[in-house]
């Protein structure tokens, strides 16, 4: 086996070592992307929750001065 030939079969070894190591990570961050989608939406529910219950509060406010 050639030298050339050595360094193509330790390139492909890496690759392959490589692909196997960096596969449970693109599916972890992938996971996260969506978990991270996820909390945007609930975080937005959130927010809109607060600003209609800022504007009862205001009401509120308003009748127990009236």
């Amino acid at each position: 086996m050639t030298n050339n030939e050595l360094l193509i079969a330790i390139s492909d070894v890496i690759d392959r070592k490589f692909k196997e190591e960096l596969t449970p990570l693109k599916d972890d961050v992938q996971t996260l992307k969506g978990d991270v989608q996820t909390l945007k939406g609930d975080v937005q529910t959130l927010k809109d929750d607060v600003c209609i219950m800022k504007g009862k509060i205001q009401i509120l406010e308003e009748d127990m001065q009236s």
